[in-house]
C-alpha cells in the first residue's frame, strides 16, 4: 500500500461514536504516525490543511478515485495532536462528511474506517490492545469488536 503494508492481525470494530474512537486511538498511539481523512473536508480551516503532508511511503492513500474527494494526511506529533483532538475531530463530520479515515505508523496501516464507518468496513491492528478496545466497549464508543486477540495486550 503506497510503500507500506497492512497490519498482520486485524480486529473488526462495530463503531457507535466515530470521533471518540479516533480520538482514543490517537491518544493511545501518541506521536509518530499519520492520519488521513478523505471526503468533504470543507470544514477544515486553511491552517489545518497547511499542516498536511504529501510524502509517499506513509502507508496512506486515497480510497476513492472517482468522484475525486478532498484528501489530507496530517502528521501526528506534539504540535498537531492537540489541534486534531480539539478542532478537527469535533468539527470535520466523521460520521457524515468524511468517507474514509486511516492511521499509519512507520508506513504500516494500523487503522482503517471506510464508507462512513460502515460496520463491515472498520478495523484496527493489534497495536490498539485488547484493554483499550474493552474500555471503548464499556464506554459505549464501540458496540463490539471481533477478531483474533491473541498477542494483544
Amino acid at each position: 500500500m503506497d510503500g507500506g503494508d497492512v497490519a498482520s492481525t486485524t480486529i473488526a470494530l462495530d463503531v457507535r461514536h466515530p470521533a471518540k474512537l479516533v480520538e482514543a486511538l490517537i491518544s493511545h498511539l501518541g506521536a509518530g504516525g499519520h492520519l488521513s481523512l478523505e471526503g468533504d473536508l470543507s470544514q477544515l480551516g486553511e491552517s489545518v490543511r497547511a499542516l498536511g503532508v504529501t510524502k509517499k511511503g506513509l502507508g496512506l492513500r486515497r480510497s476513492t478515485l472517482f468522484p475525486r474527494q478532498d484528501f489530507v494526511i496530517l502528521p501526528l506529533d506534539d504540535k498537531t495532536i492537540p489541534l486534531i483532538l480539539e478542532q478537527v475531530l469535533p468539527n470535520v463530520g466523521l460520521d457524515s462528511r468524511v468517507l474514509h479515515v486511516q492511521i499509519a505508523i512507520e508506513g504500516r496501516l494500523i487503522f482503517g474506517a471506510y464508507d462512513n464507518f460502515h460496520r463491515d468496513c472498520v478495523w484496527v491492528s493489534e497495536a490498539a490492545g485488547v484493554d483499550l478496545l474493552e474500555k471503548l466497549v464499556a464506554e459505549g464508543v464501540l458496540r463490539s469488536f471481533k477478531g483474533d486477540p491473541h498477542g494483544m495486550g
